[in-house]
């Protein structure tokens, strides 16, 4: 069975400067996908009813949304007040994903600046959070994202003793980070609660030399995304390979060219694996 290569719109879009949702879409129709998964912006809550609309009817076949990235950290502060605040922008993250037709949305459960350092108020909050992700007939699949007091794996491993409802989606880049990459790729109890891998390769470095976050395009570090795509190819689950390497330029427009040429290649990887 071939895998299903679809994209983020995180790799041609950026917050805030880059985030308009039509622009989104018209980018999206020249990217040659099997599908798209729906990275959420702040922005979009400033007029919600209008994005939404702007997604849901353009027709492109999105596969999965990934929630905002404040809910995490709102998260870690274990107050009452944020979880509230954390709950009610999942929600609003959920609506989107039930109105543009996902069943799979991707959730960031901790994040800077704390990271997991505060980790026992994350995992406090993750059966509600499952709990609203069924209400709304979404699966969460919960990201590998860096750590700053453990390992992604190991968080992983503690959210599943707390709660077997959960699923995955694994990041090659901050697995990496990590050393963590190989260990994902083997464990075949992880892989059958995975839905979803983020793919970027990576170098060992985050930043360039003026402190800017790099993200490496498939080939350009040393990551083996053959063995990931043939992981992927050999899970009893079906697991979608999803590009997140980012081609906006600093001016703001989208190099669609790079984009396509990166989906190129994890197609090869995963016809490869598949054959």
């Amino acid at each position: 069975m071939i895998t299903a290569v679809t994209c983020s719109t995180g790799a041609f879009s950026r917050d805030p400067d880059v985030v308009d949702p039509a622009g989104i879409v018209a980018v999206a129709r020249q990217i040659d996908a099997d599908g798209f998964e729906l990275l959420s912006y702040p922005a979009f809550a400033d007029d919600a009813d209008g994005s939404t609309a702007i997604f849901a009817r353009s027709g492109l076949p999105w596969t999965s949304l990934h929630t905002g990235k404040a809910i995490g950290p709102l998260l870690c502060t274990g107050t009452d007040d944020d979880r509230r605040q954390a709950l009610a922008l999942l929600d609003a993250d959920l609506r989107l994903a039930t109105a543009v037709g996902v069943e799979v949305a991707v959730l960031h459960l901790w994040g800077m600046p704390d990271s997991d350092r505060r980790f026992p108020a994350n995992l406090a909050a993750v059966s509600d959070c499952l709990d609203h992700a069924e209400r709304f007939g979404v699966t969460l699949a919960i990201e590998t994202i860096p750590c700053l007091a453990a390992t992604p794996l190991a968080r992983l491993a503690e959210l599943r003793r707390r709660d077997p409802r959960c699923h995955w989606t694994l990041d090659t880049e901050f697995l990496a980070l990590h050393d963590e990459l190989e260990l994902a790729l083997a464990d075949a109890e992880l892989f059958a609660r995975t839905k979803i891998i983020h793919v970027k390769d990576y170098d060992g470095e985050f930043f360039d030399a003026e402190g800017r976050r790099r993200y490496l395009h498939p080939g350009e570090g040393r990551l083996d995304l053959a063995a990931v795509a043939a992981a992927a190819a050999s899970s009893p689950s079906a697991i979608r390979l999803c590009l997140e390497s980012s081609s906006a330029r600093a001016d703001g427009s989208i190099d669609v060219g790079q984009v396509n040429a990166d989906l190129a290649a994890l197609r090869g990887h995963a016809r490869l694996a598949a054959a």
